[in-house]
């Protein structure tokens, strides 16, 4: 296990006719989710799981980007294989300076990048972001900006998300 890292988990539990029905942040029960880098450095970070967001419906993430941030990362798809939407604003990394690098992924192989060169992110700050769920892709809401990326895997439920790098998750909700 990386030093610094607490492996900390989110657990949804859904209740009659699967609805959602409670949230917990679970420090007791470790739920590992270690990302190797290109670096061969390791990251982690909290993971969500049996979100069940389909066509219509929208996931806010709040949080708070590191005083030192290169990149951070969050991801939604079926499963940590199987990635509809990763979602990457890079300060300074992998070669690109305030860039959103956006791919997807089906098991081991990545789509082709895609870029947006609208950057509304700064060190140290504050954060919200919405990802609205339709059928053929995911509009990302960023402050005075907004893009679109296509659900190139078909995904009819996204069902997971995780959140690794220079930020830090202060809360998660869905409508």
């Amino acid at each position: 296990m990386e030093k610094g890292c607490d492996n900390s988990a989110l657990h949804l539990f859904k209740g009659k006719g699967g609805a959602p029905q409670l949230l917990v942040w679970d420090f007791c029960i470790l739920v590992e989710r270690i990302i190797s880098l290109k670096s061969g450095t390791m990251s982690c970070g909290p993971v969500c799981t049996n979100l069940g967001l389909k066509p219509g419906q929208r996931l806010t993430v709040k949080g708070k980007i590191s005083p030192s941030a290169k990149s951070f990362v969050m991801n939604l798809g079926k499963d940590s294989t199987h990635l509809g939407l990763h979602f990457n604003p890079r300060f300074d990394a992998h070669g690109d300076v305030n860039t959103i690098v956006c791919n997807s992924k089906n098991v081991e192989e990545w789509g082709k990048e895609h870029r947006e060169t609208v950057f509304p992110f700064q060190k140290g700050a504050p954060i919200e972001i919405s990802f609205a769920i339709n059928p053929s892709d995911v509009t990302v809401h960023l402050p005075g900006h907004q893009f679109t990326f296509p659900n190139r895997l078909s995904l009819q439920v996204f069902d997971y998300f995780d959140a690794q790098g220079d930020f830090t998750l202060q809360s998660l909700s869905w409508e």
